[in-house]
């Protein structure tokens, strides 16, 4: 697929190059969301919102390169998060919903309770790089692009994100 091309043509109104877009991304952004809200439903919902606002957004959005393209989207989805949070109180671990969960489903609820639980003691860049790349299922390029870093210093910081998960997992 070709992002430039998709972006250009939705940014003139071309419903079907929007959908291309809408496809290519609902599927990593809904992981994403789920992964944050720890809700279907919330998350189903911040991501329409999201691409309402890239919709409304993408005449005046000036593409550069894919990864600018993935960092500007999270970041969108990041505030339409942010503000869902600012509505309401967290859910706890317990009422969540794991269905949709990126390469995931190898784990019990059990298990991915533990995961999620653990990883809310890792810091924020930490836990950050863990749900882009397992739970959105970006590739280390893209997720330089939407931390804004390098492909190599993403590498470096998923490996330690990784081994402190480890460390810190319950025995």
């Amino acid at each position: 697929m070709n992002i430039e091309l998709c972006i250009t043509k939705s940014a003139n109104g071309d419903e079907g190059a929007f959908k291309e877009l809408f496809d290519h991304l609902n599927d990593r952004l809904f992981r994403y969301a789920l992964a944050r809200t720890r809700s279907r439903d919330e998350a189903l919902d911040v991501v329409q919102q999201t691409f309402i606002d890239l919709w409304e957004q993408l005449d005046r959005f000036t593409y550069s390169s894919d990864p600018q393209f993935y960092q500007y989207i999270y970041l969108i989805l990041k505030r339409r998060i942010g503000k869902l949070y600012r509505r309401q109180a967290h859910v706890s671990l317990d009422e969540m919903s794991f269905e949709g969960v990126y390469e995931m489903d190898v784990y019990s609820e059990d298990e991915l309770r533990t995961v999620l639980a653990t990883m809310q003691k890792l810091k924020g860049s930490y836990r950050e790089i863990l749900h882009l790349r397992h739970w959105s299922g970006l590739s280390f390029k893209e997720i330089a692009g939407v931390m804004g870093g390098t492909e190599s210093s993403v590498r470096v910081t998923h490996h330690r994100a990784l081994e402190s998960l480890k460390a810190k997992m319950p025995h």
